[in-house]
């Protein structure tokens, strides 16, 4: 496993932005791993207003059609809910 090329990274966090402009959450964070012909993308949310599973389950299913018909490979998703960056070296000791 290894690291998308930036060009691929960036490519899904403008689709992202984009998808999620009119929607009540933010993207704070994006891992994108190429594993052979497939792309694993973790996608990290806050969200603006609650919102029940069902909602989140069809942001998932939208980004997950967005990432597809970006990419030419198979594209694993997994949206995780948080409320500050998983990359964030506030707080670590």
């Amino acid at each position: 496993m290894s690291p998308a090329p930036l060009n691929a990274r960036m490519r899904f966090a403008s689709l992202l932005k984009t998808y999620l402009a009119g929607l009540s959450c933010w993207l704070l964070a994006l891992s994108v791993m190429q594993v052979g012909r497939a792309a694993f993308v973790v996608v990290y949310l806050t969200k603006i207003k609650s919102m029940d599973s069902a909602s989140i389950d069809l942001i998932r299913e939208r980004i997950n059609e967005r990432c597809r018909e970006l990419s030419a490979m198979a594209v694993r998703l997994e949206v995780i809910l948080t409320a500050t960056s998983p990359f964030s070296t506030t707080g670590a000791s």
